[in-house]
């Protein structure tokens, strides 16, 4: 079964057009999201973000497995909207949330 086909059980409109696909990677704070996945901190860890990325209705969350070609599927998600920028615990930036 297709990932989209299996995911439109749970979210019947949701389509590649309606869809960011986040293929989530170490960022500049060398912060591993299989990390932040493995620690169930993951959810909260990719809604900060320095660009609006997720502006469609959906995100599906793919995180790929250190040295293979392969991606662990981390969530979809249905984007309800940010609160405008904020600072990030002990960061300076502005990120959105």
């Amino acid at each position: 079964m297709k990932l989209f086909d299996y995911l439109r059980m749970e979210f019947p409109d949701l389509t590649p057009e309606t869809t960011k696909v986040h293929l989530a990677q170490m960022n500049d704070y060398k912060e591993d999201p299989l990390v932040k996945f493995r620690e169930g901190t993951f959810d909260d860890w990719q809604c900060w973000q320095k660009r609006l990325e997720f502006s469609r209705r959906y995100v599906v969350s793919l995180i790929r497995i250190p040295g293979t070609e392969t991606w662990l599927f981390a969530g979809a998600f249905q984007q309800t909207g940010n609160a405008g920028k904020k600072t990030y615990p002990d960061r300076e930036e502005l990120y959105y949330q």
